[in-house]
């Protein structure tokens, strides 16, 4: 498991909106919000969605724990409450998913957890994240940009943060796939306030290697370097930002996402300021 710790404040909800299946159909996709509410929502242009919250009188300053996790599909019925049990389970705050197949974008509650997703016109791709009951008080807004790429920021103490969770193209993807996934990934990325915490997670679909490379890379990579890798390291160096993964010593199995296993969350890599 690797997660990664912040403090929020918490923001009064006072907003209701539920669903009764797993799966959304097109005539549930449902924002609510105070820009947004009762939006249905159709197209890839980029959304931003607010929350209608006002700031609590105190702030909550327990840690939150950011996981992430390929689930290879939520595009079957139950998938979606089990996600849910491991996340309760493990204590998780904020959950990255990859995978998720579910068509357009979208927002809900089920069981007091916020579910976002982001995905296309078919059963393909698509990532989302689930916000447990707390940190979805703390929830600034969101902005569903491809079926490869959401934004989510939260409120924090002492600053913000920002997530952007992705699913990058495998190595088999042709060029102009790569480059619109990285185009997005910059629009994404220029959304976040440079006051602002940091963190893109999710499968990049790339081998950075063994070895530290500046402040980038640290010393417990794995494998060997390939060109993805090494344009991953350069976006990183661009944005000034570090692949945390690669700072922490773990067993080689929990390195990795590249191996398929839909029963339990496999550490991905975290880009972090």
């Amino acid at each position: 498991m690797s997660d990664t710790m912040y403090n929020i404040e918490a923001y009064n909800d006072k907003s209701t909106c539920h669903v009764d299946e797993d799966v959304p159909t097109q005539s549930e996709y449902i924002v609510y919000g105070a820009s947004c509410y009762g939006r249905k929502i159709c197209s890839h242009d980029v959304l931003q969605a607010t929350t209608d919250r006002h700031p609590a009188t105190r702030s909550n300053r327990k840690p939150i724990r950011i996981s992430v996790w390929n689930v290879r599909t939520l595009f079957r019925k139950g998938q979606l409450n089990n996600v849910l049990r491991e996340m309760e389970r493990l204590d998780i705050s904020v959950l990255g998913l990859c995978e998720v197949r579910w068509k357009e974008a979208g927002m809900f509650r089920k069981n007091d957890s916020t579910m976002i997703y982001s995905g296309g016109n078919e059963h393909q791709r698509g990532v989302g994240m689930i916000l447990n009951k707390q940190t979805s008080k703390s929830l600034l807004g969101h902005w569903a940009l491809s079926d490869r790429v959401i934004l989510v920021k939260i409120k924090g103490n002492p600053f913000n943060i920002s997530i952007i969770q992705v699913y990058a193209p495998t190595s088999d993807a042709d060029d102009d796939e790569i480059d619109g996934f990285n185009e997005t990934l910059d629009k994404a990325y220029s959304q976040c306030k440079s006051t602002e915490d940091k963190i893109v997670m999710g499968d990049i679909n790339a081998k950075v290697g063994k070895g530290k490379v500046g402040s980038i890379v640290g010393p417990f990579g794995l494998r060997d370097q390939n060109d993805r890798g090494q344009k991953s390291i350069d976006w990183c160096a661009r944005n000034h930002q570090v692949i945390t993964g690669t700072w922490f010593k773990h067993h080689p199995r929990r390195l990795y996402t590249a191996k398929h296993i839909p029963v339990r969350i496999v550490v991905a890599t975290i880009i972090q300021l």
